[in-house]
């Protein structure tokens, strides 16, 4: 049986590494931190906050769709696999 944590990442029972799932809530909480930069800079009238929040929040949705990109691949793999 694998441990629960290893490596930096977390571990399921199987021992795999599942990186991917921490990769998508740290790209979640970016989007959402980035949300609310860009809420409170239109909010405050402040244009460099506002682009900065939409710049944070694209750079997470631009990272998630990289982490459903290699979803896809390693789909595709098992599949041929099998």
């Amino acid at each position: 049986m694998g441990s629960l944590t290893g490596r930096g990442g977390v571990t399921s029972l199987l021992g795999r590494c599942e990186m991917g799932f921490m990769d998508k809530l740290r790209n979640k909480l970016t989007m959402g931190k980035g949300r609310a930069k860009q809420n409170v800079g239109r909010a405050t009238g402040d244009p460099y906050l506002e682009a900065k929040g939409q710049a944070e929040r694209v750079g997470g949705a631009s990272r998630q769709v990289g982490e459903q990109v290699k979803d896809a691949a390693k789909n595709a793999r098992d599949a041929f696999r099998k």
